[in-house]
Formats: structure tokens, sequence, C-alpha cells
């Protein structure tokens, strides 16, 4: 023959949770039945009935009146967790079965875009024909805002100490790191010293990332602690490569950039070996710049940012 405790822990409801649970919010019969969709006689049954399977007095009324006893408080606050996320069950279904074509805004750099997304995005493509992809280029910043103001699912983004901030509001998962390099022009003597410093740097005209990207504040936080950081002349401030390179080989300064190792290990390696610009590697003096998958932090995940996820983030590096 079963226990009482284990047909106790069987009988409970979820409409006895939920009158108890909206009798605590709400102080009364009628807000509760309200809430849950019953009548005032209803609520009261569900509680009693509650009672009974528990063994404990919940609530205490008075007149019109009703509140909760402490253990019924207590009850109350293990279950609501457990309710809330039941009764979204409903309309988050009703929303995934109406929404005949499901929507995923990204959000990104430009060169994240351009060389860390297009494989992920494309099989993902062909593996949800019903998914509409919406892909924004901004700067990290902007990513960073636009997911917080749900004007975007998810954001690519460089590391930025606002992370920290919004670590409560977003789930950050590393995806890459970027090496940190330097484009000089043809032919500049720096092309030909051994190992560059920050000094060797800050005398020539810099081209470097705005101040709302991720690696800008990576950048001037090196050169301030060495008091490199008055000296600075920003000349051009760019983060997309195709906009600084015509720059760089006409000699109007040195860029400075983190930059994708698909990229380098193409475009810019090739560029380089035709004399078209010199590249070096300046990670020792600004450290690698990380990019993170970003998303906002929900009870409900959705699979296909749960699938673009893995895809960006657990392959091989």
């Amino acid at each position: 023959m079963k226990s009482r405790s284990s047909l106790a822990l069987k009988e409970p409801r979820i409409q006895q949770f939920r009158a108890l649970v909206h009798i605590a919010r709400h102080g009364s019969f009628v807000n509760a039945g309200d809430a849950v969709g019953m009548a005032r006689s209803s609520v009261w049954r569900q509680i009693r009935a509650l009672e009974r399977d528990t063994g404990s007095k919940l609530i205490e009324v008075n007149g019109r009146k009703v509140k909760v006893t402490p253990e019924g408080a207590m009850l109350a606050e293990i279950v609501a967790p457990m309710i809330e996320d039941f009764e979204k069950v409903v309309p988050e279904f009703a929303r995934r079965k109406e929404e005949a074509t499901r929507t995923l805004l990204i959000a990104a750099p430009p060169q994240i875009l351009a060389h860390e997304l297009p494989k992920a995005l494309s099989y993902m493509r062909d593996r949800h024909t019903g998914l509409r992809m919406i892909i924004t280029s901004v700067t990290s910043g902007t990513a960073l805002d636009q997911l917080l103001n749900n004007e975007a699912d998810v954001a690519v983004v460089g590391h930025m100490e606002r992370l920290k901030d919004e670590s409560a509001k977003l789930l950050a998962v590393p995806m890459t790191t970027f090496p940190m390099v330097a484009l000089l022009p043809p032919k500049h003597p720096l092309n030909f010293k051994k190992k560059l410093t920050l000094q060797d740097l800050v005398t020539q005209p810099l081209l470097l990332p705005p101040q709302r990207s991720s690696s800008r504040p990576q950048i001037d936080a090196a050169f301030s602690r060495h008091g490199l950081l008055p000296q600075m002349h920003v000349a051009l401030e760019a983060n997309v490569f195709h906009v600084v390179l015509p720059y760089v080989t006409l000699g109007f300064g040195t860029a400075i950039l983190g930059a994708s190792r698909n990229y380098i290990e193409g475009e810019l390696k090739n560029r380089s070996r035709d004399g078209e610009v010199g590249l070096r590697d300046v990670s020792h003096l600004f450290g690698d710049e990380k990019v993170f998958f970003l998303t906002r932090r929900t009870r409900v995940r959705q699979p296909h940012i749960e699938e673009l996820c893995q895809l960006l983030c657990h392959q091989p590096k």
C-alpha cells in the first residue's frame, strides 16, 4: 500500500497551485479567479483541496480579505516559477504554430559578417527553409544595443567592458579570437624592423577602428598604459578593411585592427606578398580581440539560435 507522503506528491493538480500563487499575489478570491479564469467558489475549492493534499493550512480568510499563511507563502514561492513557465506554454505554442515564417535577426560588425558567419548562415538557410534571416552590419556597440532593445536575436561582437555590466541579461559564449595586426604603407621603414613597439607606432598617423567598436578601447588602453595616448594622431576611423586599405597603400598612415584569421591567411597575406601593403602581427602589444556569440537570457531558448551557437562556437578551430 502506498504511503500518504507518496500520495500527497501526486494528488495536487496544476490548477490548485495556480490558485495558491495568484491568491498570494492578489490577496482575494475574486482577483485570483480573474487571473486564472475561475469563479470565486472554484478558487476556494482548489485551495481547500490543496490544503487536504498537503496536510497544511495555506490561507487565512478575514471577510473579503485573504492572505497566505507562512506555509502557504513557502509553497507559493516554490511553485511560482513553475506556474509562470506553465502559463507561457500555450501562448508560446500558439505563437510558434502561427508563425509560418520564423525570423532570426542577427547583428554583427562587417568583418565578422564577411569572414566568420557566411558558412554557418548558409547552412542554416539550407537546413531551415522556413527561417527568414535578417542580417545587420553595425559596430559591436550598436549590435549590443540592438540585442538589449529586442531589435536583434543574436549579436556577434568583440569583447567590451559592457558585457560584464549586462551579464545578468545576456548569455555570452566565446566564439573565436582575432589577432591584432598593423598594416603599413609599402616600403615603409617599419616593415623591415624586426619587432615593432608602441613607440614605433605612435610616431605614425594612425588609422584605427571607431570608438564604438570593440577593439578601439583595447588599442587606446595599450597606448594609455605607456603614457602614449596624448601623442596619438588618428587620421582615419574605420573598421572595414576595404575602406582602410586604400588609405594605407597611399601612405596616409598605419592601420591597427583586429583581423579574422580567415582574412589574414587569405587576402591580407596575398596583398603583402604582392607588395601592396606591409602586414605585421602586433598582438604582443595589444593582445587578441575576443569574439562572443550573444543572446538574451530567457527561460525558453529558440532551437535555431541554439543550433547556430553550436555551429559557430563549438567547431574545431
